[in-house]
């Protein structure tokens, strides 16, 4: 059974490898576009150029300068997002069938209220009083159930790319939001300057990463470890350690729920491996997500 526990972190100093201090914001900051960057490019390997994810994975830590299990993390998150996305996708299509159904019986009812108007219109002489009210209600009728059929049609087609789609497994998914991204081409109506845009979308693409731990690691994970003094300490991608040092230690971190649950889940217990049945600590697997909402983690 998976819990979760959510604090916020304090953006406290924390001191260089040359003896300088920076906020400890600015470290999280730089992690998660760094996090992003290789989170985007093993998107485009994984799921459009449909790499192996065995080579993948030596060739990210190669290039990369990460650890085995800090690729993990990123695939896994990664992974967490196409699910996502593929969950979505089999919602749209039953909402898009529903609004097909739904928009094929108005059809039918305005096609019969048409034809009944069109006739009782051949009737007429046209010198009658009624005679122009109801020529504009056939012609009102008759050009709503125009855009009736330009929904049709809409709708069927996104079902068919949708359907389309997960037959083919093929997935979209745009780092940042649509939303914002479609911005850039409205930016008078939007009240935002290119920069100002570009700045927010950079920040949006960069805004969360996860490690992800395992029992047979020391606290539940190694990338990412809360000891018994409630320190933090996360492990410095390779590229970056002649700037912070091999770790960033957040000291006193505190949960104002579920402190308890979490204390115990640092307590190894006892068990034996499977090979030669030697003894071993194993510990509850944590996994850490590092999520920025407005200017705080």
């Amino acid at each position: 059974m998976f819990k979760t526990y959510q604090t916020k972190i304090k953006n406290k100093a924390i001191v260089l490898k040359n003896k300088e201090s920076i906020p400890l914001y600015q470290f999280l900051e730089e992690t998660a576009r760094t996090f992003g960057t290789i989170e985007r490019r093993l998107f485009v390997d994984m799921y459009v150029r449909k790499m192996p994810e065995n080579e993948l994975k030596v060739s990210y830590c190669a290039k990369h300068q990460i650890t085995a299990r800090q690729f993990n993390s990123i695939k896994k998150q990664l992974k967490g997002r196409i699910s996502s996305k593929n969950e979505l996708k089999n919602l749209y299509i039953e909402e898009t069938k529903i609004k097909i159904q739904n928009t094929s019986d108005i059809i039918k009812k305005k096609v019969k209220k048409k034809d009944k108007a069109h006739i009782s219109l051949l009737k007429m002489k046209g010198n009658e009083k009624t005679f122009l009210k109801k020529v504009r209600s056939y012609r009102k009728l008759r050009n709503a159930l125009h855009q009736k059929k330009r929904k049709l049609y809409a709708l069927t087609h996104k079902l068919e790319k949708l359907e389309s789609d997960l037959e083919q497994k093929v997935v979209r998914i745009c780092f940042g939001s649509k939303d914002w991204f479609h911005k850039q081409f409205n930016l008078k109506e939007n009240n935002l300057t290119f920069q100002e845009w570009k700045k927010e979308w950079q920040a949006r693409r960069a805004a969360q990463f996860t490690f992800v731990g395992s029992k047979d690691e020391t606290y539940g994970n190694q990338s990412c470890t809360y000891d018994l003094n409630n320190d933090l300490r996360i492990r410095v991608y390779t590229k970056d350690e002649p700037v912070y040092g091999n770790y960033v230690v957040i000291p006193n971190v505190m949960f104002p729920y579920g402190q308890e649950q979490i204390d115990k889940a640092k307590i190894a217990t006892i068990g034996y491996t499977k090979g030669k049945g030697n003894k071993a600590k194993y510990y509850k697997a944590t996994t850490w997500k590092f999520i920025r909402k407005s200017d705080t983690w």
